[in-house]
């Protein structure tokens, strides 16, 4: 009788024990299922790469089960950073996904709605290695005469072919010079530049028809001049 006395004290002790355990467990839950963290949320859909601003986010409370460690909480987190990755309306935001460190990556540089095009220079052409990010070029085109001499000058006895020189690009920054590969050092024998869509396609038409070169022009100079063409035939008289 006094075993099963012992037996019915132990099994009650073990089911309180378990029932204790139980009730907390669920109270632990229902308070962590109950805090609130204020956070950024997305309001408009951002692509990756893109510099943020503040009117792209929202703070809203959430659960905070469920939020990761490192959740943005405040814009001044982000604030001069780009994302690694895209992020859609809604979405919390991630802090290792930010970074202002992205210079490695040309890409990352370029500014919304510009293109980088690379262009071969020789010494005379590329301002004899003096060139450097951030310069702000012009970007002259010489013609050559295409009718096979029939508008040839005369010039001291000899007969010239006549051309046509244009400034066809002002104001052009110089995004970067020569190579990543390139030795540090080395002369740079190509030139990056920042262009629009149209320009780029103006460049490579007119690499087929002549020859150009850079201009290197003050930075506070940006005005465009747009000078008038001038012919061979009536500079060599």
């Amino acid at each position: 009788m006094k075993k099963m006395y012992l037996v019915a004290i132990i099994s009650a002790l073990i089911c309180g024990i378990l029932t204790f355990t139980f009730l907390g467990t669920v109270k632990k839950n229902a308070e962590g299922a109950g805090l609130q963290k204020e956070v950024l949320v997305v309001a408009k859909d951002i692509p990756a790469y893109k510099a943020v601003t503040e009117d792209m986010f929202v703070k809203k409370k959430l659960p905070a089960k469920g939020l990761c460690e490192d959740v943005v909480t405040d814009f001044e987190q982000i604030k001069g950073k780009k994302s690694s990755c895209n992020y859609v309306v809604g979405e919390t935001l991630v802090l290792s996904k930010f970074s202002s460190d992205l210079e490695g990556y040309a890409s990352y540089n370029v500014p919304e709605g510009m293109r980088v095009m690379t262009v071969p220079v020789e010494s005379s052409s590329g301002l004899a290695q003096s060139l450097t990010k951030g310069d702000l070029v012009d970007v002259m085109f010489s013609a050559f005469d295409q009718n096979n001499g029939a508008s040839a000058t005369i010039y001291q006895d000899i007969k010239v072919k006549d051309s046509v020189t244009s400034m066809i690009l002002e104001s052009v920054e110089v995004f970067d010079t020569g190579s990543a590969r390139d030795a540090e050092g080395a002369e740079y024998t190509t030139v990056s530049i920042l262009l629009t869509p149209e320009d780029c396609l103006k460049l490579y038409a007119s690499e087929n028809y002549g020859s150009f070169s850079f201009v290197l022009r003050g930075h506070t100079d940006v005005e465009p001049k747009k000078p008038a063409n001038v012919k061979a035939s009536t500079i060599l008289k």
